[in-house]
């Protein structure tokens, strides 16, 4: 896109110059040279405006697609995340209670181990 940009300057700035020595060579009285001047110098500061207004545009478009973009693909990176701690939460909460399960009897689970785990399984917060 700068390659653009720079192109565009390029050719308006060569288009002034070259306008400039035209009206500089050419046989014209000074008055008529300096109106000629004035009126084309005021219509290029008007060129020059919608296109920075236009280029202004097209920069906030590309910064919204790609601010929507970048969103989206952190949303679908923290879902990717999620899904994969809740399954590794998943896996360490089946192999605590297994091997709750598997303790001699009469052992129990340690002192609060039990209270943890019903904590937990109990209002749906993570502990």
């Amino acid at each position: 896109m700068r390659d653009k940009g720079d192109f565009a300057a390029g050719l308006l700035v060569g288009g002034l110059v070259g306008a400039l020595i035209g009206l500089l060579l050419a046989p014209a009285s000074g008055d008529e040279l300096r109106r000629v001047v004035g009126r084309r110098a005021a219509e290029t500061v008007g060129r020059v405006r919608d296109g920075a207004g236009q280029l202004a545009d097209r920069v906030c478009d590309e910064a919204d697609q790609t601010s929507t973009h970048v969103r989206q693909q952190a949303q679908a990176a923290g879902r990717r995340v999620r899904a994969k701690v809740e399954a590794m939460l998943g896996g360490i909460q089946q192999t605590v209670e297994e091997a709750v399960a598997n303790l001699a009897p009469g052992e129990g689970p340690a002192p609060g181990l039990g209270e943890a785990a019903a904590t937990t399984e109990g209002d749906g917060e993570e502990a």
